[in-house]
């Protein structure tokens, strides 16, 4: 992790995403693999690779007391925005309401889903 974190600051995204899922898969069933699998998906933004940042996400958001969920479900709602996938944005955004109703990544999603929602009717 320590490697995955200074290959990151040095901004060799690749190499670092590397190394991120070299942790996860290290430490698969420890609370720090999810977030290897959340800074591997960063990683892949910064590399434009939005299937690989969504894959990421998925495996983050899979662990049940991943204490970044919120940020996570955000992220892959934003990411599948990019994609141009909003059904599956939407989802993402929704699913931060159901988890924690009226915290500050809920309220966001709800301005992403009203902004799809908008986009989509005109």
């Amino acid at each position: 992790m320590l490697k995955a974190e200074i290959l990151f600051e040095q901004k060799n995204y690749d190499a670092s995403r590397s190394a991120w899922l070299k942790a996860a898969a290290a430490k698969k069933s420890t609370y720090t693999a999810p977030l290897c699998y959340y800074n591997a998906a960063i990683c892949s933004e910064n590399l434009n690779d939005l299937e690989d940042a969504i894959s990421c996400y998925e495996k983050a958001i899979s662990s049940k007391n991943f204490y970044l969920i919120d940020h996570a479900y955000f992220s892959l709602g934003r990411v599948n925005e990019a994609k141009g996938d909003l059904e599956n944005a939407v989802e993402a955004y929704e699913k931060i309401e159901a988890i924690h109703s009226g915290s500050r990544w809920a309220n966001l999603a709800k301005d992403r889903i009203i902004a799809i929602n908008l986009t989509k009717a005109e």
